[in-house]
């Protein structure tokens, strides 16, 4: 026969236990709510951005790099020319404002991610190969850092890079 102890302990475990497993519900419905919310922004990112915009970044990719004879910062054009990559931001950019305007759809979509109602990982595993790169062009650039903050503050606090990604472009 068990004890009145013996029993208060066994109720006591059992209490436990069920608050473990209701914390552990929660957060996983937590996290899927998050993941749920993050592939929606995704699609909202996707809507906003063409694949056009996607095929001319990645033609300055590929024109940055050392391999095509890019000096830092910036990329070579069809002509042969160095052009610096912050003009990409002008009314005159080669990339017809693709990169601009990706930088735009990220600075909006990284305003919602420091609400912490989004899964990081699954927003990483989409685009962060863009918010990488595109940051690290520009992470030195004063008008950038300005125009961009929630960007900055993303790619700086959440360290994204720790996330695997998509690869969009090859530089190989």
């Amino acid at each position: 026969m068990l004890s009145v102890e013996q029993i208060e302990l066994f109720k006591a475990f059992a209490i436990i236990f069920g608050l473990a497993v209701a914390g552990y519900g929660y957060v996983k419905g937590q996290l899927k709510q998050r993941r749920a919310k993050s592939k929606k922004l995704l699609t909202f990112f996707n809507d906003k951005i063409s694949s056009a915009d996607i095929q001319l970044w990645s033609k300055i990719v590929q024109a940055s790099t050392e391999a095509s004879g890019a000096k830092t910062g910036m990329y070579i054009t069809a002509q042969k020319k160095h052009v610096k990559l912050m003009s990409l931001f002008d009314d005159k950019a080669t990339d017809q404002g693709a990169t601009a305007k990706i930088t735009q759809e990220i600075e909006f979509l990284c305003s919602q991610v420091l609400t912490d109602s989004y899964d990081l990982p699954t927003i990483a595993l989409e685009i962060g190969q863009l918010m990488t790169v595109i940051y690290d062009w520009f992470k030195d650039e004063n008008t950038f850092i300005e125009n961009y903050p929630n960007f900055v503050k993303v790619m700086s606090e959440k360290e994204i890079s720790r996330f695997p990604f998509k690869t969009l472009v090859s530089t190989d």
